[in-house]
C-alpha cells in the first residue's frame, strides 16, 4: 500500500485474474475537500503473465505517479510498471516499463520490483537477489525524472561490503534528497543492518545497527 497526496493504491499480487497470481493493483483518489477515498480504478500488467505478481509492490507520489512492481516477471528478473494520472483525466494510463539486469545476466533471478519508492524526482526500485555467485547481494537502481515525464536511470547501488544473500533491497525509503535501503539479512560486527543510507550522490553514508530487531527491514 501507497499514500500521497490525494492519492492511494493498494497492491493485489495474488489476483488471478489474468493467470494464477498474475496480480493487479487498486487505485483510489480522495474526494474533493475531504478525508475519505473513493475507488477510481483497477489496473492489471500490459503483459500479465502467471506469477509475476503485479502490485507486489506499489508507491505513488504526489503528482499521482504510479510505480508497480512485478518482482516475479520474466522468471523473477523483475519489472516495474510505471502509470501517470493526467490532470484533467479520472484514470491513470501505463506509460513505460522499467526492467534492466545488473548483471545483464539473463538467467539471474534479480527480483528487480520487489521494493519501490517514489520522491518527487526520484524513483527507487531494489533487486535484493541481483548479482551473480558469491556476488548476489542486492541493488537498488535509482531512477531520476527526466523531460517528458520519463524516468532514466541515473545509479545504481550495491553495498559496500555486500555478501551473498543479504537481500540488500529488500526494502526502499525516499525522502529527498535521502535514499533508506533495507537490507534484510545482512550483518555489521556481528549486528543486524536495518537500515543504509545514502544522499543525492548516492554514495555510501552510515550504517544504522539496531541489534534487538533482526527484521527490522521487513516491508
Amino acid at each position: 500500500m501507497s499514500v500521497a497526496g490525494n492519492y492511494a493504491i493498494l497492491g493485489g499480487p495474488f489476483d488471478d485474474q489474468l493467470g494464477a497470481n498474475s496480480g493487479s493493483v487498486h487505485l483510489f483518489q480522495r474526494t474533493t475537500g475531504g478525508d475519505a477515498f473513493t475507488f477510481a480504478q483497477t489496473v492489471y500488467s500490459p503483459t500479465p503473465a502467471a506469477s509475476a505478481l503485479f502490485g507486489w509492490s506499489v508507491a505513488v507520489n504526489e503528482n499521482g505517479d504510479v510505480a508497480i512492481g512485478a518482482r516475479g516477471d520474466r522468471v523473477a528478473r523483475g519489472s516495474v510498471y510505471i502509470y501517470r494520472k493526467s490532470p484533467d483525466s479520472p484514470l491513470w494510463t501505463f506509460v513505460d516499463t522499467l526492467e534492466p539486469d545488473v548483471t545483464q545476466d539473463l538467467q539471474n533471478v534479480g527480483n528487480f520490483g520487489w521494493s519501490v519508492a517514489f520522491g518527487e524526482n526520484i524513483l527507487a526500485v531494489g533487486a535484493p537477489n541481483e548479482g551473480v555467485g558469491a556476488e548476489k547481494h542486492g541493488a537498488v537502481l535509482v531512477y531520476e525524472r527526466s523531460a517528458g515525464n520519463t524516468w532514466t536511470l541515473a545509479e545504481t547501488v550495491v553495498p559496500m561490503d555486500g555478501r551473498q544473500g543479504d537481500l540488500f533491497g529488500f526494502s526502499v525509503a525516499i525522502d529527498e534528497p535521502t535514499i533508506v535501503v533495507g537490507s534484510r539479512n545482512a550483518t555489521h560486527n556481528g549486528l543486524a543492518v536495518s537500515l543504509i543510507l545514502w544522499d543525492d550522490s548516492y554514495l555510501h553514508k552510515r550504517i544504522l545497527v539496531l541489534k534487538s530487531f533482526p527484521f527490522f527491514c521487513e516491508p
